[in-house]
């Protein structure tokens, strides 16, 4: 390893722990917070001149495009969920409904230590309310993925890291359990290093029963059409949820020599929901006010979303350093989601009533290769990357309705049954160049991908289809420094949104026989283009970043509805056009060397346009949030956090913002401080959180609000344990990333790969 030299200790920034700051785009690519697509974080420049070092573990990194959140450094996170952690993270809002959004759009990719789960691409926010933050070591929110990364998730990519580093021989772990009034449950951890093997696990539980998910809705959609009878519907609905939730995972690595590394490794997950009530009241009026129809439902039922994982990969390197390589992998993900319901449905006074049912199971198989190269030149100020990929889905569903009495079983309705095959087949190429000219650092990549999707049906009378798609997708970045610890970045990025297998399919279907709704498989691609200016600066006391970014986007993809003989009918199509202008904002303040403050904010202005439905919406949006953690007398740690997000606009109108806020406070115990036990509390004050929205259309106009049970007061007790042993003498400070280090400690870090 290299030891520290004249220019890096000019540059060095004390202000009290050890973290790895990057402040250029070459170093990024070697940072924990710009992981690549591959297995491992590259390791691209070994001049620790790129680096700028502190000594403080940071909760919060950021270099402007990317954000690393360490929840292990969180105190205000312990017993909590990780959907509760999400919204203390820049970039990241979580809405009254539990919505997830990165930038303020929906579509993003999320991965668990750089692989996709078909169980979280189903149900995502209601995994991650299961979840417990302790089974998380680091969120990391991608905002400006680069040519190695899949060109699909405008918004980016979401990485749930659980593997913990250990640099040492020997063994540690811990075990933790927690209560709230939101859930309970607990979380084993346990790693081991021998040599050149590393292995770890982990073993996450969590459940509510007792403490029920509840919810409410409430909308009113007035109709000024004269020529229709129905002149106002108003709907009601109700929901409680319970959940059990459980995690399991095994990650492996073993290095034989200097040159070859092997991993592997696989996961499983589970979360059984009991829908213990869900209940709905529709009513339609007449223009003058009188009835015309009521229809309740009450529900109940089961979910159940299962995901297992493995994966295995080789990587070689060619030279010593570890930068000239070749890496080949392969990962399969098996994903079940099933959904079982029971509803009794009355009509108007609730006289008359029938028993239904709906079964539906989806069945996700997913294999994936790649190949990558990269090859450093010029004294490694150079590097040509370029990579091969292929993902192939073969997923397969089936579902019918049920028909009964109220004493009896429900039977199924066989001319209602429906059994597909869903196909996907991505082909990817990419090549990219990083370049380091002095003060001065470049980025450009391109990927091409081909898609091919269709679907085939057993059962039904319906039309198979399939649909072949091109996508071309660029990024460039280009950043200077003016010192190590202040940069500007200027970036160009694309990023697609392929149609759902849903959207593409042409499959019509009624609801109480005055809404029809279809897909369209003539569907495209949406194509979103973004540009960015940032500045960056890393201080002794202050340290942030700036930017701002245009986006515009053509061929989006929306829903629209038209009327034909009182039927309401509802597509999609290539209509939309999108332009977002957005400012955003992070500031980190060491006020001493036991009290921080991190400020985070944004304000964007959306333009969004249909011509093809004559429907246009322009506005405002922002939020705002604020973290404070202080270590006092006694080693007791404080922390207070909050924020507020203002309303989002859409095609026809907007929903409204919401607000969050909570505490926390811990304390190690024993004399090896192996025992720790935090409390915390979260929008406590009230017991809802609200939101509302307004939504117009052609002939109508729709008031909307949600309420959510979301207070939370609980406690969580971790013990650590393990027996670690030195190995030989190190050089002095040890500043390689375990993710790119080619010493054989294997991929214990962030990062992208399979």
């Amino acid at each position: 390893m290299k030891t520290i030299n004249q220019s890096l200790l000019a540059g060095l920034i004390i202000t009290g722990g050890v973290s790895l700051l990057p402040f250029s785009s070459v170093a990024q690519e070697k940072s924990e917070i710009a992981p690549t697509d591959s297995i491992y974080a590259d390791p691209i420049m070994k001049d620790l001149d790129d680096f700028v070092v502190t000594v403080r573990k940071e909760v919060l990194k950021t270099d402007g495009a990317n954000i690393s959140y360490n929840l292990e450094e969180d105190d205000t996170s312990k017993g909590q969920s990780v959907l509760d952690a999400l919204k203390k993270i820049p970039l990241i809002t979580v809405d009254a409904q539990d919505n997830i959004y990165i930038k303020g759009d929906s579509n993003f990719k999320i991965y668990v230590n750089g692989k996709e789960d078909p169980m979280l691409k189903a149900n995502a926010s209601t995994i991650l309310k299961s979840m417990p933050s302790d089974a998380v070591s680091k969120i990391e929110v991608i905002t400006e993925p680069g040519a190695k990364y899949d060109a699909e998730g405008s918004a980016g990519i979401l990485n749930l890291i659980t593997e913990k580093k250990q640099r040492k021989d020997g063994y540690a772990g811990s075990i933790e359990a927690n209560f709230s009034s939101q859930s309970y449950g607990g979380n084993l951890f346990g790693s081991v290093k021998v040599g050149n093997f590393n292995a770890d696990a982990s073993l996450t539980y969590a459940e509510n029963t007792g403490l029920w998910q509840e919810n409410r809705s409430h909308a009113i959609t007035e109709y000024d059409n004269p020529a229709r009878e129905l002149g106002k519907k108003i709907e009601e609905a109700a929901q409680k949820i319970g959940f059990r939730f459980g995690m399991a995972s095994l990650n492996m690595s073993w290095q034989p020599s200097s040159n070859n590394l092997f991993t592997w490794g696989g996961s499983w997950r589970g979360l059984n929901g009991n829908l213990k009530e869900i209940s709905s009241e529709t009513s339609g009026y007449d223009r003058a006010g009188k009835l015309l129809w009521r229809v309740f439902q009450a529900m109940d039922g089961s979910l159940d979303n299962q995901g297992a994982a493995a994966n295995a990969s080789w990587r070689h390197n060619f030279d010593s350093e570890g930068g000239h390589r070749i890496i080949a992998a392969y990962a399969f993900n098996f994903g079940l989601n099933e959904l079982n319901t029971t509803s009794e449905n009355s009509t108007i006074d609730y006289i008359q009533s029938d028993f239904t049912g709906i079964h539906a199971a989806n069945y996700e198989r997913e294999h994936t290769a790649q190949v990558d190269y990269a090859n450093p030149f010029g004294g490694e100020k150079h590097l040509m990357e370029v990579g091969v990929k292929g993902i192939f889905r073969r997923n397969s569903s089936d579902s019918f309705n049920k028909m009964g009495n109220s004493g009896g079983d429900l039977l199924k309705v066989p001319e209602s049954e429906v059994v597909t095959d869903q196909n996907q087949d991505i082909l990817a190429v990419y090549a990219s160049y990083t370049g380091h000219y002095g003060n001065w650092n470049t980025v450009a990549g391109v990927r091409f991908e081909h898609t091919i999707s269709g679907m085939t049906f057993h059962e039904g009378d319906y039309e198979n289809f399939k649909r072949h798609l091109n996508d071309l997708v660029p990024n460039a970045s280009v950043s200077y420094s003016f010192s190590p610890a202040h940069t500007i970045r200027l970036a160009y990025q694309m990023r697609i949104t392929r149609p759902s297998i849903s959207d593409l399919n042409p499959f019509t279907y009624s609801i109480q026989d005055t809404q029809v709704k279809m897909g369209n498989p003539d569907l495209k691609s949406e194509h979103h283009n973004r540009v960015s200016l940032s500045y960056s600066n890393y201080g002794r006391v202050f340290g942030g970043n700036l930017s701002f970014e245009y986006t515009h986007s053509t061929n989006s993809i929306n829903q629209y509805v038209y009327m034909i003989d009182e039927i309401e009918y509802q597509t999609t199509a290539n209509i939309g056009h999108q332009d977002d202008f957005r400012l955003n904002g992070f500031l980190n303040i060491a006020i001493s060397n036991k009290m921080t403050l991190n400020l985070n904010g944004s304000v964007y202005y959306t333009m969004l346009r249909a011509p093809r439905i004559g429907a246009a919406n322009q506005g405002w949006s922002g939020n705002y949030g604020a973290h404070w953690s202080y270590t006092g007398p006694g080693d007791v740690k404080f922390g207070v956090y909050g924020g507020q997000s203002f309303r989002f606009i859409n095609i026809n109108g907007y929903w409204g913002g919401w607000y969050y806020y909570g505490s926390g406070i811990s304390r190690d115990f024993l004399k090896s401080k192996k025992l720790n036990i935090a409390l915390n509390a979260s929008n406590f004050l009230c017991k809802n959180t609200h939101s509302g929205g307004k939504e117009r259309g052609e002939g109508w106009v729709s008031r909307s609000s949600w309420s959510q049970r979301s207070w939370s007061l609980g406690v969580s007790l971790t013990w650590s344990f393990g027996h670690l042993t030195e190995k030989a003498k190190q050089s002095g400070i040890d500043l390689t990333n375990s993710d790119t280090s080619s010493s054989g400690q294997g991929k214990q870090g962030g990062g992208i790969g399979l």
